[in-house]
C-alpha cells in the first residue's frame, strides 16, 4: 500500500513556520539589544524607616512655683494620623509621578508595597533613579542634633579672674532678658576658662542640663527636678460654736533645670539653626514673716534662637540675677547683689552615611 502523501505534504508548511517564528524572535531581541532597550528587573526595596513620622514634644512644663492658669479654649479634634499602609502608598505614589513617569502604565513595569517594603520592577535605570529617591528622603531627616547646656552663674567679683579680652566679650548685659538674642562664639580655650572659673571661685558655680539629642526638625525636652509639697494657702471652715476647721491647700514646687530644644541642621551638616528654652528654678527657704512658711523660687528662663557651628560653644547674653538669699515672693528692702547667668551652648550635627544598597534585598539565585 502506497504511503499517504498528506502527512508529508503538511509537514513541510508547518516547518516552514516554525523557522519563521524563531528568525522572527531572534530579529526581534536582537532589535531590543540593538535598540539598547534594557530588561526589565524586579527588586524590592526595605523602606519601613520612612513611614514613621518623628514626634514633637511641645507639652514642657514650667519650673518653680505654681502658676495660675488661664482658661484655654477647647482645641479641635485632631485628624486621625495616616497609618504606615497608607504612607506607603503615598511613598509609592511619589514614585510614580518623580521616576519616569510616562512607564509606569506599561507592562511589566510595575511598583506595589507590601509590609513596610516596596517591590519595583523596572530597567536597572530606573531603579537608580529609585535608589536615588530614597536616599534623598532618608538623608533629609538622618541628621541629628546633640545641644549641650551649661548654667554659669557668677559675680563681678569671679568674673574679674578673666582674661581682659574675654571678660570684653562676654555679653554682660541684655535689654530683653525675657528673649535672648545676643550670642558669642568661644573658641575651645574660652570655653574651658569659663568653667575653670566656676572650679576656682567659691562664687561661681555651674549647672549642666542633660544632654538632648533630637532629629534635624524635631522638638523635645529633657528635665531634671525635684518637687517640694507646701502649704499655700488654707480653708477655714465653721462648726459647732467656737470650732473651726482648718484644711490647707497644698500645692508642690518643682526646682531643677529645663531644656527645651527645637534643632534644624543645615543641608552640609556644619552648622545648626537652634530655638532654646532653658529654664533654671530654684527652692529656697521661706520668709521669716511668712505665716505659711511658703518656699520663695528663683526662676531663671531664657529664649533664643541661635545659629551655631557644629562643635562650637557659645555663650548666650547673661541675666543679673539677685543672690540666693535675696530672692522671694514678696518685696524686699535688702539690696541685690549683683550676679550673671551665663548660658553655654553647644550644638554638634551628626549624619550617618546613608548606603541605598543596604535596603535593597538581593533576588535569590
Amino acid at each position: 500500500m502506497p504511503p499517504d502523501p498528506a502527512p508529508s505534504r503538511w509537514r513541510r508548511p508547518a516547518v516552514l513556520l516554525a523557522w519563521g517564528a524563531l528568525v522572527f524572535c531572534v530579529a526581534w531581541w536582537s532589535g531590543r539589544r540593538a535598540a539598547g532597550v534594557p530588561p526589565a528587573l524586579t527588586r524590592v526595596y526595605d523602606v519601613r524607616d520612612l513611614p514613621i513620622t518623628v514626634p514633637d514634644f511641645t507639652d514642657a512644663p514650667r519650673l518653680g512655683l505654681p502658676r495660675a492658669a488661664a482658661a484655654a479654649p477647647t482645641p479641635a479634634a485632631a485628624p486621625a494620623p495616616p497609618t504606615p499602609d497608607a504612607r506607603l502608598d503615598d511613598l509609592a505614589r511619589l514614585i510614580r509621578e518623580r521616576v519616569a513617569p510616562d512607564t509606569w502604565g506599561r507592562r511589566p513595569y510595575a511598583i506595589g508595597a507590601i509590609n513596610g517594603r516596596l517591590v519595583v520592577t523596572h530597567t536597572p535605570d530606573v531603579h537608580g533613579q529609585v535608589r536615588d529617591l530614597l536616599a534623598d528622603l532618608r538623608r533629609a531627616r538622618d541628621a541629628q542634633v546633640t545641644v549641650e547646656a551649661r548654667f554659669l552663674t557668677a559675680d563681678d567679683a569671679a568674673l574679674a579672674a578673666l582674661p581682659d579680652d574675654l571678660r570684653r566679650r562676654l555679653p554682660l548685659t541684655s535689654t530683653a532678658p525675657d528673649r535672648m538674642t545676643d550670642h558669642r562664639p568661644l573658641s575651645d580655650a574660652d570655653a574651658a576658662a569659663l568653667l575653670a572659673l566656676a572650679r576656682s571661685s567659691g562664687t561661681a558655680s555651674t549647672l549642666t542640663a542633660p544632654r538632648v539629642t533630637v532629629f534635624s526638625g524635631q522638638r523635645a525636652y529633657v528635665l531634671v527636678a525635684s518637687q517640694r509639697a507646701y502649704a499655700s494657702g488654707a480653708t477655714v471652715t465653721a462648726g459647732w460654736p467656737g470650732r473651726f476647721t482648718v484644711t490647707p491647700t497644698i500645692d508642690v514646687a518643682d526646682a531643677g533645670v529645663l531644656l527645651d530644644v527645637h534643632a534644624t541642621a543645615a543641608d552640609d551638616g556644619q552648622s545648626a539653626l537652634v530655638t532654646l528654652r532653658p529654664e533654671l528654678a530654684e527652692i529656697h527657704a521661706p520668709a521669716p514673716d511668712d505665716p505659711l512658711r511658703s518656699p520663695r523660687a528663683a526662676v531663671t528662663t531664657l529664649q533664643t534662637t541661635l545659629d551655631l557651628r557644629s562643635g562650637r560653644t557659645a555663650v548666650v547674653a547673661g541675666v543679673p540675677r539677685p543672690a540666693a538669699d535675696e530672692v522671694t515672693a514678696r518685696p524686699t528692702t535688702a539690696p541685690a547683689r549683683k550676679t550673671h547667668t551665663l548660658l553655654l551652648v553647644k550644638a554638634t550635627v551628626t549624619r550617618p552615611d546613608v548606603d541605598p544598597a543596604a535596603h535593597v534585598f538581593p533576588r535569590p539565585r
